[in-house]
């Protein structure tokens, strides 16, 4: 599942529909491997009850990213996906900037 607030990033982003930034989540998703991970984060849902999220850095072309997903009841989430805001160092070393 993509959240709404990830689709509407993308689209931003690159000018897309929200079916073509869709789409370019996934493409991104299909890229998170272990060596992409970044940091686990917990925040609270609106219940209050916390989640915990890993983020990854992904590196697609000349551009990176930031998704940050989640699993809530057996589903993965894509909760974030965004120009990275800072580097992301990666567990295999990389580090993922918005243009690298």
């Amino acid at each position: 599942m993509i959240h709404p607030d990830a689709t509407r990033a993308v689209s931003s982003i690159l000018d897309l529909t929200e079916a073509q930034a869709d789409a370019k989540i996934l493409r991104l998703l299909r890229q998170v491997a272990d060596g992409s991970y970044v940091e686990t984060i917990v925040r609270e849902f609106e219940s209050g009850d916390p989640i915990h999220a890993d983020v990854y850095g992904i590196q697609d072309g000349d551009q990176g990213w930031y998704l940050k997903i989640y699993i809530e009841h057996g589903q993965v989430v894509v909760r974030s996906c965004h120009l990275p805001l800072r580097p992301l160092a990666c567990r295999d070393g990389r580090v993922v900037d918005r243009a690298n």
